[in-house]
């Protein structure tokens, strides 16, 4: 088991003498730097630059002895010290990736081609999100996904939805958009976009005969997509500001969707 704990410390750039003063210490403490050579097997011209090593990076502490003498920190706080250096650099490393993302190299596009595939990335979207999440979706769509939404939610991730016939969110940002027979007879199928962290996006048509879709890391696609579902946001801001907006240009704002011809 030693010879097993001692090769694991090595992992964790101690030295072999490092790992064998330290392992010593935890078994009988305080020691004198010979009495710890002699338990620990590190020659003695080499334990006291040891022992200062391991003070400086606080793995020991010195005792104001006569002689001096050394006890070790509680292994459970270099376990604790050790995960949070290593989320740390894993979040370091992760900025550093997406910065490289970020620059003019070329975004992949995935297809998606089937209802359950869409679903299943969307789910893993809103799991990996850690940020934000800005979606659009419909009832159908939002039932399965809302307690992925919740759960991302409850992570400290903030949610902006665009939702269709969707009346209640508790989890985020709701900007609710009514569904009645001109708005379905404007929509030959029913849509997903998910963006999360400006980082990842799902989107996706979901339809009784068919469903496609794509995802990306596409950082072009993303601001894209990210704007879209903004400018819907301000949209209908506007009109809860503004209900005025309706007479001119029709309940359904009908009227302005003809006036730009889609």
């Amino acid at each position: 088991m030693e010879n097993n704990t001692w090769k694991t410390l090595k992992k964790f750039n101690f030295t072999s003498y490092e790992a064998k003063a330290y392992l010593g210490l935890l078994k009988k403490n305080p020691l004198t730097g010979y009495e710890l050579s002699k338990i620990s097997g590190v020659p003695q011209s080499k334990i006291y630059e040891t022992l200062t090593r391991l003070e400086k990076e606080k793995i020991i502490t010195k005792l104001e002895t006569e002689p001096t003498t050394f006890i070790p920190m509680p292994y459970t706080e270099i376990i604790n010290r050790f995960k949070s250096d290593f989320s740390k650099n894993i979040e370091e490393l992760k900025e550093s990736f997406e910065e490289e993302i970020k620059s003019d190299s070329i975004g992949y596009v995935w297809n998606i081609n089937n209802y359950d595939s869409l679903i299943e990335k969307c789910i893993e979207i809103c799991r990996k999100s850690t940020k934000d999440i800005y979606i659009a979706c419909w009832k159908e769509e939002y039932e399965i996904l809302k307690e992925e939404l919740a759960n991302a939610s409850d992570k400290g991730v903030n949610i902006m939805m665009i939702g269709y016939g969707i009346d209640k969110f508790e989890d985020g940002v709701l900007i609710h958009h009514g569904v009645n027979e001109y708005v379905i007879s404007r929509h030959i199928n029913r849509e997903v976009i998910i963006v999360a962290d400006d980082y990842f996006l799902v989107l996706g048509h979901c339809g009784d005969l068919e469903t496609s879709g794509i995802w990306t890391f596409d950082n072009k696609m993303i601001f894209t997509a990210k704007q879209y579902i903004a400018h819907d946001v301000y949209l209908w801001k506007i009109t809860e500001e503004f209900p005025e907006i309706f007479e001119k240009f029709g309940n359904n704002l009908e009227k302005l969707h003809d006036l730009i011809g889609i």
